[in-house]
């Protein structure tokens, strides 16, 4: 084998070494999936709720947004803009089935078959 592909072999070599090693690494030292929490309600027939953490209007105000599937409703709760009062407080209510109700279903083109 002539030199050069001697050096080509070795550059392909470690090239695919560097690949498999951030693979390996990408697996093991993935970031943390943040998940939605269930928890189940304790008012109103044990419905249960899903909740999950974030932003309002992109304006750095923290919420947590509270999905009660069983009335199909979504709820936002903000901390308080003072240290006082209560912990939380209802921000706005969107009633899910009225806001899906008005949107127009997509066109979706008949399947041939």
């Amino acid at each position: 084998m002539p030199p050069r592909a001697k050096d080509a072999a070795l550059v392909l070599l470690v090239l695919v070494n560097v690949i498999l090693l951030c693979t390996v690494l990408g697996y093991v030292l993935h970031l943390p999936q943040a998940s939605a929490q269930t928890a189940h309600s304790l008012v109103g027939g044990g419905g249960r709720f899903l909740s999950v953490s974030g932003m309002i209007d992109s304006g750095g105000v923290n919420a947590l947004y509270v999905l009660d599937p069983v009335q199909q409703k979504l709820y936002a709760w903000v901390p308080p803009r003072s240290g006082t009062g209560p912990a939380m407080m209802l921000r706005d209510t969107r009633d899910l089935r009225a806001d899906f109700a008005k949107q127009q279903a997509p066109a979706v083109p008949p399947r041939k078959r």
